[in-house]
């Protein structure tokens, strides 16, 4: 309490007569606590609430209503246990909740306070104990016992101990200046003491037993699982992904474009790497020549004969024996004229005819393969008849058959 505060209202305080009787109490409330065979716990990693309530015994005497006018009260928060508080207070600060203001604000206690609810603390650092001084200073009129009793304090607070006790007690201020100023005798404050435990059967005390609560170790009595696994929403790191990052990218399937690449399509060709037969190789068109499952663009052998491509004189023909009957460098196997499928030297409409009663007759398979796929593309159908027409009759790009 600072000393300005003292000169100002000391004239009037050393006046006052002595009250005859105020008790107090505190009590805890919140998701952080638990009862046990009706005894009230804490509960760890939980927050809760003390609350410190008064009631005024006092007497209010006729005119000039001369009862206890200021008091005092000395507590201290003790325990085994650390403590995280969890509101901002300042000393000095006022202290009004508004049930209490309310009661004040009608006409029969209106005019009654000066000053209310003073809060001085000499530690507040969570290692217990932890010292505080309640305030209160009324006019002439006193401390109206019709006010009943109300609700001076209020603190939110946790505790990461899993055993071990917190008291709310009375008892002075190691650096105590203001006994002497206020009307005696000192409120009456009971010692009240809390266990710390965790609840064996419900462990977050959101009333849902550990065995069927979705998050056992989080407050969540609404069990919300917006993707429907089993994690509730108050626990899920990803609670719209009922994979929870499958990759385990850091990136939540819903929102993740490649769910299942960690990586996250590294060689950016648009393919996930966990569909991308050259993941490490950009290849959008994902051309596979020999069907292998690696793409020709990270493929060493494309045509799976088991000759580099570097020295493979037919690099997307299967020709293990590299035959090359006039040494030019073209083994015999993709030496041909592109779209020549009956091999007669030239491409014409009998060549569509021979595709056409291939694809849909099974008759005889071009020789070789690789002549009927002219829009190099890796695959004989339909397809190659409609580009052999364009190309012939209707001024279409070139035949391109790739293992030429």
């Amino acid at each position: 309490m600072k000393k300005i505060f003292v000169l100002v209202f000391l004239g009037g305080l050393l006046a006052l007569n002595s009250g005859n009787a105020m008790t107090m109490r505190a009590t805890i409330s919140g998701a952080g606590v638990w009862s046990q065979n009706d005894t009230l716990k804490i509960l760890p990693n939980a927050e809760f609430q003390i609350a410190v309530y008064s009631l005024n015994n006092d007497t209010i005497l006729p005119p000039p209503y001369q009862a206890r006018t200021a008091w005092q009260s000395p507590f201290t928060f003790t325990g085994t246990v650390p403590v995280q508080w969890l509101d901002v207070v300042n000393d000095g600060v006022l202290y009004q909740d508004s049930p209490t203001l309310n009661k004040f604000l009608t006409a029969q206690f209106l005019g009654f306070w000066d000053f209310f609810l003073g809060i001085y603390m000499e530690t507040r650092d969570g290692n217990l104990p932890d010292r505080f001084s309640f305030v209160g200073i009324a006019n002439s009129f006193g401390y109206p016992p019709e006010l009943g009793e109300i609700e001076i304090l209020f603190w939110r607070a946790k505790t990461s101990a899993m055993t071990g006790q917190i008291c709310v007690e009375q008892g002075n201020m190691d650096n105590d200046s203001y006994d002497w100023v206020f009307d005696d005798p000192i409120p009456s404050f009971v010692t009240t003491c809390w266990e710390v435990s965790v609840n064996p059967n419900d462990i977050d005390n959101d009333g849902i037993p550990n065995a069927s609560d979705n998050c056992p170790d989080v407050y969540n009595p609404g069990q919300e699982n917006s993707d429907n696994d089993s994690f509730g929403d108050a626990c899920d790191s990803c609670p719209h992904d009922p994979l929870n990052d499958a990759d385990q990218d850091g990136i939540c399937g819903d929102v993740d474009p490649c769910p299942y690449d960690a990586e996250n399509d590294i060689d950016g060709d648009g393919i996930c790497g966990n569909v991308d037969n050259c993941p490490n190789v950009a290849n959008s068109n994902q051309k596979d020549t020999d069907h292998d499952g690696l793409g020709d663009a990270c493929d060493p052998d494309d045509d799976n004969d088991g000759v580099p491509d570097a020295s493979d004189n037919c690099p997307l023909i299967y020709n293990p024996d590299q035959m090359d009957s006039n040494s030019n460098g073209i083994g015999d196997a993709c030496e041909y004229v592109c779209g020549d499928l009956n091999d007669d030297g030239i491409a014409n409409i009998l060549d569509i005819t021979f595709l056409i009663n291939y694809i849909f007759r099974g008759s005889t398979p071009p020789d070789p393969l690789a002549s009927a796929d002219v829009n190099c593309n890796g695959y004989i159908n339909i397809v190659d008849v409609v580009y052999m027409i364009n190309t012939m009759y209707k001024q279409g790009p070139a035949l391109q058959c790739c293992g030429k």
